[in-house]
């Protein structure tokens, strides 16, 4: 975590820099579980929650493919998240949760698909 405060001090706009694949830092924190980095990048630097990578993959479906039903949960409560984007592939956030045997995070997405947020 204090690796990601001294890169992203002084200049918030560093934390939505993306690389050759077009993912941001909070693309990679996401997809791998790392719940204080993506408090940190959502809270601190307000990181965008809805930028795709050059394959169409958001932020949510990398997290709900990672298993980490707290990223997922960071993620839907932020109120810019759009849950309803596919991939190029057409592959939804829901998808990679069910196939990856998030069971937790595709019920986080089945209820906010019901809610219609």
């Amino acid at each position: 975590m204090a690796l990601v405060e001294l890169l992203t001090e002084g200049d918030p706009s560093k934390c939505d820099f993306s690389d050759e694949q077009g993912r941001a830092p909070l693309s990679y924190a996401a997809g791998n579980g790392h719940s204080d980095v993506v408090e940190h990048l959502l809270n601190d630097h307000y990181a965008s929650t809805n930028s795709p990578d050059a394959k169409g993959r958001t932020l949510l479906s990398y997290s709900a493919e990672s298993g980490s039903v707290e990223t997922v949960g960071q993620i839907l409560a932020n109120q810019d998240t759009d849950w309803n984007n596919p991939d190029e592939d057409g592959k939804y956030p829901l998808y990679y949760a069910v196939t990856s045997g998030n069971d937790k995070a595709a019920t986080m997405l089945v209820e906010q698909i019901r809610s219609g947020k």
